[in-house]
Formats: C-alpha cells, sequence, structure tokens
C-alpha cells in the first residue's frame, strides 16, 4: 500500500512513505528527473535517503528518476531487528511495484554495495537494466580476513556490534551528540558558512572558464556548464565538514569571509540551465545538517542493525550473480574500502567489471559521478533496448 501523498516541494520529494505488507514503513526520497529512468540508490552506512541529493543535478542531467530508499532503522524507516542481508531485496521489490515501476537500474556507494549485489542475486534479472556500485564496502568473509584485507577501523567496528553492541550504541550516541552541539555553536556556523562560500567561488570559477572555453570553440553546449552549487552537490564533502568538526577551533573566521556569505546568499538560478532557485548558505547548510543527522531521527539501533548485517554471511554465493555486467568504480587511494578489499569481491563474480580511478579516495570518487550516471541514463537504457 502506497502511502505518500502527491510531491511537490522539495522537502515532500524528500520525505516520502510507503507501507510494506508486514506494516513497516519504507522512507524514501525521489531525485532527478520524474519522467526519467528509475533507479534505485542504496545509500552508504551509516546514512539516510538524503544522500541522494548529492546527484540530483546529475541525474537530471542524464533523465534519471533517483530513488534513494531508507533501511530498516534509519530516517523514516521502520527498524527491523534480525533482519539479514536478503531480507532487503524483498523490500527493494515491494517499493518498485508500489511505484508501478517494471524496470529499473540499481546503484549503490559505500555500505550500500553490499545491499546491490543481494539485489543482483534475488531480484528477477528481467526486471534490472543496470547494477553499479561506487566505492563498494568489502566483506568478513574468511577470504577477505585471511588476505589481511579488512581495514583495522572496521575489525574495530565488527568487534564492538557483535560483542558489546551496548558500548557501539552508547559510543555512537556520544559522538552524534557531541557532534550536534558542535556544529551549532557560532565559530562552527560561521565556519561552514565560510566553507560554502569559498565552494561557490570556486564553482564560479570553474563555470566561467567553462563559459571561455566554450566561446572559443564555439561549443554552446550548457550542459558543460558547472553547478553553481558545488559544495551542495557532494554529499560525501558534507562529511567532510562533520569530519573536520574537532579541528574547528583551529580555524579563524575572517571579516571577507562573512562578506562573502552575504554576497552568495542571495537567490538566484542557476547558469546551466536549471531553473530551480538556489538556496542561499544557510538554507544549504541546515540541508547539509539534516542530511547528516536524519540518519539517527531513531536512535541508534538501526546503525547498530546494518553494521550487523553488514558483517555477517551475506547468505548468497558470489558465483550465483548471473546479473551481466555488475560495474563497481573504486579509487586506488581508498582508505575506507581499500581496493583490495573489493577486488576480492569483483573477482568472485562472473560478470564484473571493476574500474580503478588513480588517486581517487573514498571521498572524492563523486568527482567521476557523471560517468557513473551515464551508465544509468535514459539514452544508454534506450540504446541498449534497441539493439
Amino acid at each position: 500500500m502506497f502511502s505518500a501523498s502527491s510531491p511537490g516541494t522539495a522537502v515532500e520529494r524528500d520525505s516520502q512513505t510507503m507501507t510494506l505488507s508486514d506494516g513497516r514503513t519504507l522512507g524514501f526520497a525521489e531525485y532527478g528527473t520524474p519522467e526519467g529512468h528509475p533507479v534505485i540508490y542504496l545509500h552508504g552506512f551509516p546514512s539516510n535517503r538524503l544522500e541522494g541529493m548529492a546527484f540530483d543535478k546529475t541525474a537530471r542531467k542524464h533523465k534519471i528518476r533517483l530513488l534513494s530508499l531508507d533501511r530498516p532503522g534509519f530516517g523514516l524507516s521502520t527498524l527491523q531487528p534480525g533482519r539479514q542481508m536478503l531480507d532487503w531485496p524483498d523490500d527493494v521489490l515491494a517499493f518498485v511495484e508500489s511505484q508501478g515501476v517494471s524496470k529499473f537500474g540499481v546503484l549503490g556507494a559505500s555500505g550500500g554495495g553490499p545491499y546491490v549485489l543481494a539485489c543482483a542475486r534475488k531480484l528477477p534479472p528481467s526486471a534490472l537494466t543496470h547494477v553499479g556500485i561506487m566505492c563498494g564496502s568489502g566483506d568478513f568473509s574468511p577470504a577477505s580476513r585471511q588476505a589481511g584485507a579488512i581495514p583495522q577501523r572496521s575489525l574495530w567496528t565488527e568487534f564492538l556490534v557483535k560483542r558489546w553492541p551496548w558500548g557501539f550504541r552508547f559510543i555512537l550516541g556520544s559522538i552524534v551528540g557531541l557532534a550536534r552541539w558542535i556544529v551549532r555553536t557560532k565559530t562552527v556556523t560561521r565556519w561552514i558558512d565560510s566553507w560554502l562560500a569559498k565552494m561557490d567561488e570556486q564553482a564560479a570559477t570553474r563555470q566561467a572558464e567553462v563559459q571561455t572555453a566554450n566561446r572559443e570553440t564555439g561549443n554552446s553546449d550548457a550542459s558543460a556548464l558547472p553547478s553553481s552549487e558545488g559544495s551542495v552537490d557532494s554529499f560525501e564533502q558534507v562529511s567532510d565538514v562533520a569530519a573536520s568538526v574537532e579541528s574547528i577551533s583551529t580555524v579563524t573566521t575572517k571579516p571577507e569571509s562573512s562578506k562573502a556569505v552575504e554576497d552568495n546568499s542571495a537567490v538566484t538560478t542557476d547558469e546551466a540551465g536549471d531553473d530551480t532557485p538556489k538556496q542561499t548558505i544557510p538554507e544549504r547548510r541546515e540541508a547539509m545538517l539534516r542530511a547528516l543527522f536524519d540518519t539517527f531521527a531513531q536512535g541508534y539501533r538501526g546503525t547498530l542493525e546494518d553494521a550487523r548485517v553488514l558483517a555477517s554471511d551475506y547468505g548468497f554465493k558470489y558465483g550465483d550473480i548471473t546479473f551481466d555486467p555488475v560495474m563497481f568504480w573504486h579509487g586506488d587511494k581508498d582508505v575506507n574500502t581499500p581496493l583490495p578489499w573489493i577486488k576480492l569481491i569483483a573477482d568472485r563474480i562472473p560478470h564484473a567489471n571493476l574500474k580503478v580511478y588513480p588517486g581517487k579516495t573514498h571521498y572524492n570518487l563523486i568527482e567521476e559521478v557523471d560517468e557513473m550516471f551515464a551508465h544509468f541514463s535514459s539514452e544508454t537504457v534506450a540504446e541498449e533496448e534497441a539493439k
């Protein structure tokens, strides 16, 4: 039973729900082009449906209807105690049926990667058009342990989740609680606003360079222009802000930075042809913080359950995934999910295609997202169906 009202505003589009057959609520957000090719987006760990906002403009460019789902216990989705990895594809299937969608792609990032593989294994092959994972997480299998591929911090997380779960929740709650307080202080608020203003200045410079190059070459393709809101289009940069909170006390906000915030706070339209009003810097700051903290809207047990699932046996063999191809996009400088860790998985999937980006990390791999979304685009789907 679909329970969402007809979406209108951005908030309505990113805070929709449906009711599953067992009575649980599934939260989701919609980005991109409503008439575009449907792609289910599976967020990282820990995160929520609002992660999809980072790809809104890219999805529109490639005519993709990006449907970003909250996993159980995150955001708006009801907790599902004791769930297993292969339970998730059932929720995805129920969701697409509620949307009247028969064919769709599945894309996941970081901790969403294993859930993409579960979908590729369990969902009807006829329903899937494309499958892809960017900076995906590895597993905790004997093969990964024997190869020494699992990062130490991931092993510590596994230990806490399985041996000391209440301690995990206490530590997580303390960290998040402290972060909530820190980001609301005047010093940090000014720092974030100044950072956003700087990102705008850099985007404006890039845009001017592209416009100059286009005039010189006679290229009038507006889609080549970068967004004037570079900072909003990168959810992982939002994570960078949160990760940098501990060093905020060393940052000095200069008077000219405040002036830059004021100059960039006017509502304008995007020069790339996007007629969506540009948010003010304070609005964008609030959107970033909402995206970060909505993960814990229901507390911390959802994070504990998701970690348990990711650290457990997935319930299927990689060799049984027959979908062709299963795309992996990964940076060779990723320390969160090191390349050897994900390569152990890709090597065991019959039709895996691993593309490695030199110099890219877990966070700046997003700079290559245009290429990844082109793989799921409406044009790509139409071309393949015409063959």
